[in-house]
């Protein structure tokens, strides 16, 4: 059971992680123009884009790093579903708390715009969906190793 529950956890931080440093790797060389529209908050259609296959990534190695340390199938449908549903619940609060943050501000920083920022929700619930398959991607990856022929 503790194998298990490391499983998910260590494959939610690695999906974590690396979007956090792609991400903000990204922004960095991008600058604010290039991740946003200009004068607004809206993400740029090049940053959604490249948020799907961020997203992808990290899921698929996500769902390796499970599939390997929990050694079963089945965990992998279930952490496939934790990050589904947490996208989701995610994608819910972030829109209904969602304000109209005006034009963005000449010379403002990266953290602060991101505060600010209203991805679109078509965005923000195909993202879960995006995790979710790559979970289960990147488990199929990873074959579990052979058990040992006991009936002898």
């Amino acid at each position: 059971m503790l194998r298990k529950l490391l499983a998910v956890v260590v494959g939610y931080v690695l999906l974590a992680g690396v979007l956090m440093v792609a991400f903000t790797g990204t922004a960095i060389m991008l600058g604010l123009d290039g991740v946003y529209k200009p004068g607004l908050y809206e993400p740029a259609t090049s940053w959604i884009m490249l948020s799907f296959v961020y997203g992808m990534l990290a899921a698929i190695a996500g769902g390796y790093v499970c599939r390997w340390i929990g050694r079963s199938r089945q965990l992998l449908h279930a952490f496939a579903g934790v990050v589904l549903l947490l996208g989701i619940v995610s994608a819910v609060v972030a829109y209904t708390s969602a304000k109209d943050p005006g034009p963005r501000l000449p010379g403002e920083t990266l953290t602060e715009a991101v505060r600010k920022t209203n991805q679109p929700l078509w965005v923000a619930l195909l993202n879960p969906l995006v995790g979710a398959v790559g979970v289960l991607v990147g488990g199929t990856l990873r074959r579990d190793p052979p058990q040992p022929d006991r009936s002898a």
